[in-house]
């Protein structure tokens, strides 16, 4: 299968230069520019959170794995596995059962995916940022997406990486909710697979964003508040159980 984990990597090079230029389109040159270096950033520690976890292990191995967390090994093993752990081999399983890709190359695919929430989150900056602030005579923007830790944690096989690519494509679509909304949908399905809670955070987190947002409409508050009040009260009972808390208490949530 080597010359097929060479296809899927040269394909995922390809890919990322193709996604910056997509969704970059209307951006000034240098804002294309620390994409691409932020793409080969993101991927050099990709690279060496798969070295960290081959040498002292992680979760990251059993996700890419025929046998990790002892859930099966069979399609329908992660069928019937429900949110979170299940969900993640069940995502991985084309790639591991079937195409029988390599460690390394699953790390590449999940650092692209990682790469998409730097992006997304690097142009929702470029939107929303008026004015830049120095220290020490260094640009605050785009510094702070260059920091070590924001990549060493969403560049690697997990969960870490598919949370952070679904919060950065929900505030992404957040600013033009019309055009965009697909990207709302993508985002609460996949973390609500993978972990719930986080997916009811951001529906109360975008709720409340809204009623206090001074460009949208009353009646377009209302409807939105109300609609995502609804979803987290209709996940509440499947979040209580995924997090195996029997009541909301102070005891409980400790």
């Amino acid at each position: 299968m080597i010359i097929l984990d060479i296809v899927v990597v040269l394909l995922i090079l390809a890919l990322a230069h193709q996604s910056i230029g997509f969704f970059s389109k209307g951006k000034s040159l240098k804002s294309r520019n620390d994409l691409k270096n932020l793409w080969y950033y993101h991927l050099i520690f990709g690279l060496a959170f798969m070295l960290y976890t081959s040498n002292f292990g992680g979760d990251a191995l059993k996700y890419w794995s025929k046998y990790g967390f002892h859930l099966g090994n069979t399609l329908q093993d992660y069928l019937q596995g429900g949110e979170g752990t299940a969900f993640v081999h069940l995502l991985n399983y084309p790639f591991v059962h079937i195409m029988e890709l390599s460690y390394f190359t699953g790390t590449v695919i999940y650092s692209f995916i990682g790469f998409l929430g730097v992006l997304f989150f690097y142009l929702s900056a470029v939107d929303l940022i008026k004015s830049n602030v120095k220290i020490y005579g260094i640009n605050l923007f785009p510094a702070v997406f260059f920091l070590p830790n924001l990549h060493f944690w969403s560049a690697g096989v997990g969960k870490d990486t598919l949370s952070f690519f679904c919060i950065g494509i929900f505030l992404y679509s957040s600013m033009r909710l019309k055009t965009r909304f697909p990207g709302i949908l993508l985002s609460l399905f996949l973390l609500y697979n993978i972990r719930p809670h986080m997916a009811v955070f951001l529906l109360v987190a975008f709720g409340l964003s809204a009623l206090i947002d001074g460009k949208l409409k009353k009646g377009y508050k209302i409807a939105m508040s109300l609609s995502f009040a609804v979803a987290a009260v209709l996940l509440f009972d499947n979040v209580m159980s995924y997090v195996k808390l029997d009541e909301v208490s102070t005891e409980s949530i400790e």
